[in-house]
């Protein structure tokens, strides 16, 4: 072997080492955003639900109600905020679902909120037409899967807490 390419080998040695790293860190982020996709998928699955729902629910006659879940095992909480309302929980109240939920209640222009606010590498808050909450409770929180109820109020549809 030449003196020269004697020199050149570490620099391949070293080139082969970053290209293997970088294929390497690519492949683990590709599977990490794979895992991140379903849990999108589920979101957007039951938010879609949801959607049809308070849609069936706005053609129902004035006064029908049904009982609904959401399954998002992410979620801490689902609120429900209406916007244009004054929020009846008091601030240590909405504190204790989340700080930074007794911020944005006030303020927001989402009526869907999932806690913690960023689920599978995405914002969980939306805004869903024709909905809105029901007086007693606004913001109206919920556990993953805890039942609640969808009436219909002829112009939209309002949630409100499922009492058994």
């Amino acid at each position: 072997m030449k003196k020269g390419q004697m020199m050149g080998q570490p620099f391949i040695f070293i080139m082969a080492l970053i290209i293997g790293a970088l294929i390497l860190v690519f492949g683990i982020s590709q599977l990490v955003d794979f895992g991140n996709l379903g849990c999108k998928a589920n979101l957007e699955q039951e938010l879609s639900g949801l959607r049809t729902e308070i849609q069936k629910m706005f053609y129902e006659t004035s006064g029908s109600a049904e009982g609904y879940k959401l399954d998002v095992p992410e979620a801490n909480y689902i609120c429900f905020i209406d916007p244009g309302e004054t929020i009846t929980l008091s601030q240590e109240e909405l504190k204790a679902i989340d700080e930074g939920f007794a911020t944005l209640a006030p303020r927001s222009t989402y009526n869907v909120v999932f806690i913690p606010f960023k689920i599978c590498d995405t914002n969980a808050l939306f805004k869903v037409e024709k909905l809105t909450v029901s007086d007693d409770e606004n913001p109206l929180c919920v556990r993953p899967n805890e039942v609640f109820i969808l009436e219909s109020k002829g112009d939209h549809t309002e949630v409100s807490r499922y009492n058994e």
